[in-house]
């Protein structure tokens, strides 16, 4: 009698443990990712600071902006003047070894670069005589050349170029 007691103790234990298992595990994580706020607060005794974790900018309690609101209606994009229409339109590599590579400028600041068969969509905007165009968090800056041509290089790094050509 003694053996049968501990053997229907035992699985009733364990009976007890998987049903605990199994509800830890239905109330636990939904299997979205949890969601990440644009602007966080962090303070100690003394300081309050918020960060805009999409721009990076940061603000101190002691900054006489810190109470106003952070977000501005988008403004209008600009009309686009003087040069900053000579880059408008489609660019292709001119490089034999990166011929696969695209680039669409839009007259309302949207840059479209393709790769083989990828899309990827960003911004442009003319600084001085140069264009600076941002795809997936990085930035490219170029020239245009005495032939007509573009020369883009990755921002810091005018090592490596890449020429465009104009397509229709």
């Amino acid at each position: 009698m003694k053996g049968q007691i501990q053997i229907k103790s035992a699985v009733i234990g364990a009976a007890l443990v998987l049903a605990l298992v199994l509800l830890a595990g239905a109330t636990g994580s939904s299997g979205r990712l949890p969601v990440v706020r644009r602007f966080q607060i962090a303070c100690t005794n003394m300081q309050c600071y918020l960060v805009d974790t999409a721009t990076g900018q940061v603000w101190m309690q002691a900054d006489h902006d810190f109470k106003e609101p952070k977000l501005e209606a988008p403004a209008a994009t600009p009309a686009l003047t003087g040069d900053a229409t000579d880059f408008v339109g489609s660019w292709a590599s001119d490089d034999p070894q990166e011929d696969d590579l695209s680039i669409r400028l839009e007259p309302d600041g949207r840059a479209i670069a393709s790769e083989d068969t990828k899309q990827y969509e960003g911004r442009w905007r003319v600084e001085g005589a140069r264009v600076v165009i941002t795809v997936e968090d990085e930035s490219v800056v170029g020239e245009l050349q005495p032939d007509g041509r573009l020369l883009l290089w990755e921002e810091g790094d005018r090592d490596d170029t890449i020429m465009f050509k104009r397509v229709p």
